[in-house]
């Protein structure tokens, strides 16, 4: 055979190869099924430990003309409020942790035993026609920045946040006005107003 038949031989296979009708000796066979899981891994790290959880509150509360200050002598059941004295805030309610009242017999000084930052609010209904101001101490000293007022009969609300740097740090809510203040009892109606002092500890 000559070498031109021979290229036509090998000529015809390549075209054959390329029929779709001929066998792909290479064509890939079926899937097959899914081999079993493997191993679980090895566990990762431990996170960083997260901020502690802080549950320290408490609650007091004062009925006006029970809970206040000096009755005046005009019999008409006003609470007075000297300058520099405090607002006691006699009644306790839901608390939770070290925060507490002292033991003294006016209820206007409040404990916070661990130290912190704690958030203050209170609330003060007065009569007086000039209004006043109300502001909060810690350990003896104003708190300037906490210093809040009206100029006319309603209520005196606080908020603040401070930080204490000693244990069973001393609160108290005073009046600051120059002159004296008073409280409102039967303020819009005829059950007894109340005011509120509430302590959160925030960390």
């Amino acid at each position: 055979m000559d070498s031109y038949s021979n290229s036509l031989g090998y000529i015809s296979f390549i075209k054959n190869l390329g029929d779709s009708n001929s066998v792909n000796p290479i064509a890939s066979g079926p899937t097959g099924p899914v081999g079993p899981a493997g191993p679980a891994g090895a566990s990762g790290a431990s996170g960083s430990l997260g901020l502690q959880s802080v549950s320290n509150y408490a609650y007091f509360y004062a009925v006006m003309l029970l809970d206040n200050g000096v009755v005046s002598d005009r019999g008409d059941n006003v609470i007075i409020i000297g300058p520099t004295a405090s607002i006691s805030f006699p009644q306790a309610g839901p608390k939770n942790g070290n925060i507490s009242r002292s033991s003294n017999f006016f209820g206007d000084t409040f404990i916070l035993g661990s130290i912190g930052t704690y958030s203050i609010q209170f609330q003060v209904t007065v009569t007086t026609l000039t209004g006043g101001q109300l502001s909060l101490y810690l350990n003896g000293v104003e708190q300037l920045y906490t210093v809040v007022g009206i100029s006319s009969p309603g209520q005196i609300t606080g908020m603040c946040v401070i930080t204490t740097t000693t244990v069973n740090s001393i609160i108290n809510i005073s009046n600051v006005s120059t002159s004296y203040i008073t409280l409102a009892t039967l303020t819009g109606g005829s059950r007894m107003v109340y005011s509120h002092l509430i302590i959160n500890q925030l960390s």
